[in-house]
């Protein structure tokens, strides 16, 4: 590999560092608001511990000394800079943290609603949370038909906005005292919620990251 000029370096550096900054101030938005818990800020800071330790946010401007080391932090940087999730709005190469779960969340909701009524719509958000959480990667592994999780996720969501105190015991009462339970009345969502209380999904934290 050819040697890295501190030219280079510094420049990856300061754009890598201003992306960083703008997506900062974007999640001060409440329409944005946890673009940061994404993939790509959450791993350049993950990063950015590993080479600088504690208290530090930003890539290093100066380039290590070592040949070995400046090459893996600025592959690190590259890695960041190619992240999907690294810019909000279109950019080269890049789909936007926030239109890559729009998009996911139109097309969700309009196959909700073309299938049948099954519940509330989901926003970017809340399929972010979902699709980046322990219970969605979970679903995902176990339960290939995304279709019906998307509308189970808007039926839970408008039975738990009306009864809010519901939790998982109570899910799973139900469906213990009438296996036929019917929550809603797309048979796809029905289903997929069966599935999902059985596999002890608590639809109280569908939206929340862990």
């Amino acid at each position: 590999m050819a040697n890295i000029s501190k030219k280079e370096f510094q420049k990856l550096a300061w754009r890598a560092n201003k992306r960083l900054y703008r997506l900062e101030q974007y999640a001060k938005r409440p329409e944005y608001e946890g673009i940061t818990g994404m993939g790509g800020y959450r791993r350049a800071q993950r990063d950015i511990l590993s080479w600088r330790g504690e208290g530090h946010t930003r890539f290093d401007t100066k380039m290590p000394d070592n040949p070995d080391i400046a090459r893996a932090v600025l592959n690190d940087m590259r890695a960041f800079l190619r992240s999907d999730t690294s810019t909000v709005k279109k950019g080269i190469g890049t789909k936007g943290a926030v239109s890559k779960y729009q998009n996911i969340a139109n097309k969700f909701n309009k196959t909700k609603n073309t299938q049948g009524k099954a519940g509330d719509n989901l926003s970017w958000k809340e399929i972010q949370a979902w699709y980046t959480s322990f219970n969605g990667k979970k679903v995902a592994r176990l339960y290939k038909d995304s279709k019906a999780v998307a509308m189970a996720l808007g039926e839970f969501k408008r039975i738990m906005r009306e009864n809010p105190k519901k939790n998982l015991t109570d899910f799973r009462n139900e469906l213990k005292n009438n296996p036929n339970l019917i929550w809603s009345d797309n048979d796809s969502a029905n289903e997929a919620m069966k599935r999902m209380i059985k596999m002890n999904i608590s639809p109280k934290n569908l939206f929340k990251q862990r």
